[in-house]
């Protein structure tokens, strides 16, 4: 009987909430690597950028110019 011993889990709320206190305390260039392998199933290659997506996570975590900050995606609506 001592054989078929096996904890119980953990209830789904308490993994959660260790999860989100795990995420919360990450690092911002960890949390951009992890949604860039989860997203696109492989991690980025920042030291030597080949693919689109590459560049952009680069230029967000070593591009720090305050232009870039300033400029808009794209123009504002003008209505005819």
């Amino acid at each position: 009987m001592a054989d078929d011993y096996s904890p119980t889990p953990p209830p789904q709320r308490r993994i959660a909430s260790i999860k989100k206190f795990i995420r919360k305390r990450l690092p911002h260039w960890a949390v951009l690597i992890r949604w860039h392998r989860n997203t696109l199933g492989a991690f980025p290659n920042i030291v030597n950028p080949v693919t689109f997506n590459d560049k952009v996570l680069h230029r967000n975590l070593f591009d720090r110019r305050a232009l870039l900050t300033q400029l808009p995606t794209r123009p504002p609506f003008v209505p005819m």
